[in-house]
């Protein structure tokens, strides 16, 4: 590996090569629009965040965490009736950048995981893969998390444009 060439870099690489290679294989289909074969709804194409929060790995709740300690956000995705859809969760990327953070979205019948900027107020994150129903995703979502905590109302707007394969 090149020593300019960074993880983030490497997984954006590797999210789009597999996107490519699954659009050619066998197409796309915006995960957004309605499916007469399916009998499960779709992903909307804006999810929403209850009860979000900031967790800190390896510091028991309801400990404060040591000075300097990155938070990572967590909470309940759930659609605009505020009908549950999964839980976010994410960890930290080893970077010399700034934060990098590590979604993991679990949808119930699949998951998404994405990679993006360690900030909470306005960031842009890459899907770099999925299971089940979301396998072999690609695109992007905006994200806006305002945890509680950090002078947040404890919510988050999650604004999807992904795709994947069609079966």
């Amino acid at each position: 590996m090149n020593a300019s060439t960074s993880r983030r870099a490497l997984l954006a690489r590797a999210g789009l090569a597999a996107g490519i290679a699954g659009a050619g294989a066998v197409g796309l289909k915006a995960v957004t629009e309605p499916s007469a074969a399916s009998s499960r709804p779709e992903l909307p194409r804006v999810v929403h965040g209850r009860d979000w929060r900031m967790v800190y790995a390896g510091v028991a709740p309801g400990t404060a965490p040591p000075r300097g300690t990155p938070g990572l956000p967590k909470g309940t995705l759930v659609d605009g009736d505020g009908l549950r859809l999964g839980a976010l969760e994410s960890s930290l990327l080893p970077s010399t950048g700034g934060i990098t953070h590590l979604h993991r979205l679990d949808l119930g019948d699949g998951g998404l995981i994405a990679v993006g900027p360690g900030n909470l107020d306005d960031a842009q994150f890459v899907i770099v893969g999925g299971t089940g129903r979301y396998l072999g995703a690609s695109g992007t979502y905006h994200a806006v998390q305002r945890p509680r905590g950090r002078g947040g109302d404890g919510t988050a707007t999650f604004t999807f444009d992904i795709q994947t394969p069609e079966a």
